[in-house]
C-alpha cells in the first residue's frame, strides 16, 4: 500500500460516510475505491 493508496482510501471512506448520496451521484468513486484495494 503506498501513501497515496492511504490517502485516497481515507479520503474517500469520509466522504462516502459524510455523504452517502455521493455513491448515487458517482458510482465510479466506488468503483475506484474496490479497485485500490
Amino acid at each position: 500500500v503506498t501513501w497515496a493508496d492511504f490517502y485516497w482510501d481515507v479520503c474517500s471512506t469520509t466522504l462516502l460516510s459524510c455523504k452517502p448520496d455521493l455513491a448515487d451521484k458517482y458510482p465510479r468513486l466506488l468503483a475506484l475505491r474496490e479497485r485500490v484495494q
